[in-house]
This record gives C-alpha cells, structure tokens and sequence, in this order.
C-alpha cells in the first residue's frame, strides 16, 4: 500500500509530453513493489506501440514469477498511475520510451527467453479442437493473431514460423479477425517463393476476401465441422497461382472441409424498410419501441425524436443539447426534455405542445426519472441536487440536496445514489424511507427492481450484487460474483423470480432465485468471457454471448442448451415475442429464429437496438446520424442455419 506521501511524489512523475529518462522510471519504480522493475521489463518483448490483453501479461507473468492474477492487476494499475502503462479496456501497451530504455538493458540472449516465453504462454490459449494448431487461437485473443509471427521469428521459431505462415487455416482465421492486409504483412517474414507467390494472390483478392469476412460478420472462429465460407472463397483464389497447389492441397485435405462449389454463401444482405434521420446523435442513444409501433430515440445530446414506424411520420423532434437525455411516460402519451438551460419541458407527444416548463435546482441535469404510473417525475443534477414534481399540477413535491446524482424508479418509490448513501425515499415528499448504506454501485445497467417495488438489486464494485428489502431497508441476500469486474445480469420476467448475474471477466452465469437468495443453476459452457446476455420478453429463454464467437440460448425452465448460435454477439436483441434473437457482430447483424435455429436475416448494420411489436421489424442504429428499421420475415430465408447444441 503506498502511503500519501508517496502519492504526491507520483503525481510529479507526471512527464505527459516529455520523454521518459532512466532516472524517471529509476523513480517510479521506488513506488512500486519489490521486483517491479523485472516485470516492467519482460513487457519489453510485446511489440512497439501494441495493447496487450492483460490475460496474457497476467498468464506471462504467472509463467516467469508465478505471480497471481490479483497480484498482477493491482501492479498493471500502479503503474498505469505513474503512466508507465497506459490502459484501455482489458488492454494496456507500454509506453514507447519506456520500452525502449528497458529493452536496451535486456541483453540479447534475455531478450530471446522473454519471446519463447511468450510463444509458449500462447500455447496455453488454444481452443478445441486442435490444441496444437495455432488457429485455435481464441478471436479475442488479438494481439497474438496480430503478432504471434513476430514472437516466433524473435524466439528463433524458424521451421515453426514457416509452417505457421504456410498454413491457410490460419491465414483464413487472421482474415476474418484482423483483414487481409495483416496477414500479407506477415508473409515479409519469410524469404520464400511461394510466400511471394501468395503475398500477390492476397493482395489481388483483398476486397474480395474481406468483404466476404464482413459479410459473415464475425459468425464463425475456426470451425472445422461446418462449410466454410470465407476459406472457401480463399481457395477459389488462390487456386490461379500453380506454386500455391501443395498448400491448398493440404488445406482442402483437412476433416470437414466443403468443396468451394459446394459450400453455402450467405443470403444477400435484406434492404431497410425505412430509415430515420437523428440529428446530433451521440453514441449514448436510447433507442425505444411500444406496442404501437411507434418508434423514438433519445440521445445525451437533447435530441428527442418520435416516429410512427409504419407511416414514417415523425411525431416528435427536439434539439435542446441538454447532457441528459429525455424520458417517456409510460403510455407514450408526453415527453419531459431536459434542456441546457436547467429546464424540463414536458411535451404532449401528439401535438408536440409544450404542457409545461419545470424548473430544475441549479446545475446541468443529470438524469430524469419517471413514475411506473407516470404520476411523478424526478430529476438529479451536476450539483447532487433532486426535485421531485407532480406532473398532472408541475407543483414541487419535494427538493433535497446532496442526494447523488443516479436514481431510478422502483414500484412506488424512489432509489437515490451514487455519490454518496443509496436511500430508497418517498416519491410524495421526498423523505428518506430507509438508507441502504454507502454503497460505490454500478449504475451503467440500472438496477433491477421487482416489478412491485419490494426489492431493488444493487451491484457493490468489486462485491457482491445485494438484494435489498425496500420495505425493511435491510439485505435479503448476497448473490456473490466470481470476478469484481463489470457486472451483467439481467431479471428473468416470470414473475420475476430468477436473477442471472456475471461479470465480463467470467465465463459462466449463475442463476439465483430471488426469493429464497438460492442458486438456481450454473451455465458454464462458454470457453471465454462473456460480452453480453440477455433474456426473451416473456422470461423463457436466456441468450449469453461470449468472446469465444458463439451465443448460447437455455431453457429457463430446464436450464440447459436450446441452440448455439455462431457470432460475436456484443449487441443482442430479442424479437418482442421471444420467436428470434439478433445478434450483432462486428459489421453484420444476423437474425436467428429461437424454435427452428434457421436464419431470418443478415442485415449489414452492426448494432441492434429494439425490436417491434409481434417481433416484425428491428430496429439498428446503423450509423452516426440514423436509425434504420427491417422487417424481419417470420420463417428461415437463409440456408445458414445456427448450430444445434451437441448431444448429451
């Protein structure tokens, strides 16, 4: 633990622009831990420039120092503090004259160890099936897909290098994660004919080959049993170089190859139905739908926009470049917009009639809360100031100070927090009900509440998530996390009775019944951290995606496998009947039916966001500045089918 002191000595190591000296990081390393520097300096083997997943630093160090993962993040953080490392998201790089000066004490034979090193920990994140061959590496896994050929040239790997870059499974496999132009670049490794050879064949069919991977949109890793497309399209093109032959030989020779001819390409990509202009969006975008058919969209920068989905007619539109986006009733009958001047314009949606202007308390508005029943509206400010008002008379109900600046509807209360003690209050008068404590909670996902407003579930940031009584203030339960990171979870809508909770370091979902605070099941067949989770509207069947390239939907009555779905499914989105689930990957989103696995569509947008009524059209925001709507057809028109889960 360092003590102040030694924190306002790191706060003067703060060299930004200026380059780094030995006597700099000589410093820094008096406030880091014993054999810091050692460390520091084995991270002078990853490439210049390059991020690194930290689960490879953590698996490297384990390897070198058997240091532990906790160990290791807490040391990745002190030094991102002194900005030795600068991080971002599970990634962090070294900085570049700090590299520079710890790789020039490295002598050359250390140099070498550090590259084997890495080779080796590689090896320990193969996937089945081939744990041997290196394009079982895991997708996330990028930095090796981007420069395992470099760590095997550096280690003097040379026989294993040339067999590397001779294999087309694993040029197929860098194609689709990292693009074409990657694994030409590898190739410069190699002073060899057919490395020339294929270097001009590559680059020749570079927008043929990754347009064919964005067409796939990331739906398959390395999948030996099913037909390929993107390898398939490969051989087609490679196939005009004679000097190519053995290696495509030897490639179409593998188990469960599919001829080129005869492999299934993708349906063609289904046109929008409509598209809708929202002026000064951000990526903070709400994108809504109600039974109607109506359509909105709310930004963090005051654009508030309504549509009919099916005329295209625009209800609503408003700029007001307010920090906090607008909210709804619940009957969609009027808006309140925030504006940058303090104020809440309550807008009848039909008209587009300014009903009345609510003052704030003073200070940007940093969120606004509905009632369920739409009978109150609350507001939180920069400032940690909330107001409460009775919409139907925009009298005051309540103003209170120093409260945070989160808060969120549970029932017929009032959940306040963050900074500061989470309090459930009265939404009549403000007045405190019960205070739960001073909790530092996740608040990106919301909270989930009962539907009656009996409990509200917080997650503690690096604890447990809790279960709290709002009608005694007191914990009902503990649902323990496997990892302290990024909670996700999501309530089961089944009267609901089940909570699932991960973490986005965790590779399963526990199940607890919120009830009796018991574990319900586990769902540990993921290989890789998850990514996202979701569940159908009506509760009866739960989706998890995972970094391993696959979604997975279970049975929330048996708890086991309904489909395995391909895709990295970041964004998932379930039709409003439960009937499809759209997943979507890097630049094409792909519509699965839930009961046949067959595929309703591949739309060439990457972000889902809300599905309409009955489940007949989606909604994407397919840019920076519109939303696009597809129909989405009720049978399968694809001849992709989603993977059927193996038998037990």
């Amino acid at each position: 633990m360092r003590t102040s002191s030694n924190a306002t000595n790191a706060d003067s190591l703060s060299w930004g622009v200026s380059r780094v000296t030995t006597g700099d990081i000589a410093a820094a390393a008096d406030l880091l831990p014993e054999d810091s520097l050692a460390r520091l300096s084995e991270l002078a083997a990853f490439v210049e420039h390059a991020h690194v997943e930290v689960a490879l630093i953590a698996a490297l160090w384990q390897r070198l120092c058997g240091m532990s993962r906790q160990v290791c993040d807490d040391l990745i953080e002190q030094c991102a503090d002194l900005l030795l490392l600068s991080p971002r998201d599970s990634t962090v790089r070294l900085d570049a004259d700090v590299r520079k000066i710890l790789q020039e004490d490295l002598k050359p034979v250390a140099l070498r160890q550090l590259h084997l090193a890495v080779v080796e920990v590689a090896r320990t994140f193969l996937v089945a099936p081939r744990r041997t061959e290196w394009w079982c590496l895991p997708r996330h896994a990028r930095y090796l897909w981007a420069h395992l050929p470099h760590h095997l040239q550096e280690a003097g790997q040379h026989p294993e290098l040339e067999s590397l870059l001779s294999d087309l499974q694993w040029t197929a496999g860098k194609i689709r994660v990292l693009g074409s132009a990657t694994a030409e670049a590898d190739l410069s490794l190699l002073a060899e004919d057919w490395a020339d050879s294929l270097t001009v064949e590559l680059s020749r069919a570079a927008h043929t080959l990754d347009r064919v991977a964005g067409e796939e949109g990331g739906i398959r890793a390395c999948d030996v049993t099913e037909a390929d497309t993107l390898s398939s399209v490969l051989v087609e093109e490679l196939s005009q170089s004679p000097q190519l032959s053995p290696r495509i030989a030897a490639f179409i020779g593998r188990e469960g190859y599919t001829a080129p001819r005869s492999a299934p390409r993708p349906p063609k990509s289904v046109a929008p139905r409509r598209t809708f202009l929202v002026p000064g969006m951000t990526y903070d975008l709400i994108v809504q739908a109600n039974s109607a058919g109506r359509l909105a969209a709310l930004t963090s920068m005051g654009s508030t926009h309504l549509w009919d989905s099916d005329t295209g007619k625009m209800l609503l539109g408003m700029t007001t470049e307010a920090v906090a986006p607008a909210v709804l009733s619940p009957d969609w009958s009027w808006a309140a917009v925030p504006d940058l001047f303090g104020q809440v314009l309550v807008v009848d949606v039909a008209s587009g009639v300014i009903l009345r202007t609510l003052i704030a308390p003073e200070g940007s508005i940093s969120k606004l809360v509905v009632a369920p029943d739409g009978s109150w509206l609350a507001v939180t400010t920069a400032t940690k100031c909330l107001r409460i008002w009775d919409v139907h008379s925009g009298e005051v109900r309540a103003d209170i100070p120093a409260v945070g600046i989160s808060a969120t509807a549970c029932g017929n209360w009032l959940v306040t927090g963050r900074p500061g003690p989470v309090t459930v209050r009265d939404p009549r008068d403000g007045r405190v009900l019960h205070c739960l404590g001073e909790i530092e909670a996740y608040t990106k996902l919301g909270w989930p509440t009962a539907a009656d407003g009996s409990w509200i579930a917080v997650a503690e940031r690096g604890g447990p998530l809790c279960i709290w009584d709002t009608q005694t203030g007191e914990v009902r339960y503990h649902l323990t996390r496997a990892s302290g990171a990024e909670p996700l979870y999501v309530l089961g809508a089944e009267e609901d009775s089940w909570l699932a909770l991960s973490s986005r370091e965790e590779r399963s979902v526990r199940i607890f019944d919120t009830i009796t605070g018991g574990q319900r099941a586990i769902l540990d067949q993921h290989s890789a951290p998850l990514c996202s989770i979701t569940t159908a509207p009506d509760g009866s069947w739960l989706a998890t995606a995972a970094l391993d390239d696959t979604v997975r939907v279970w049975d929330t009555t048996t708890w086991r496998t309904m489909r395995v779905l391909p895709g990295w499914g970041k964004d998932l989105v379930p039709a409003a009947d439960g009937a499809w689930l759209a997943v979507g990957g890097r630049h094409t989103t792909h519509v699965w039916g839930i009961t046949d696995g067959g595929l309703r569509a591949r739309i060439p947008e990457r972000r889902p966001c809300t599905s309409g009524p009955g489940g007949g059209w989606l909604a994407l925001h397919g840019g920076f500045d519109f939303i696009s709507v597809y129909d989405i057809p009720q049978v399968p028109t694809g001849i992709v089918s989603a993977v059927r889960p193996p038998k037990s």
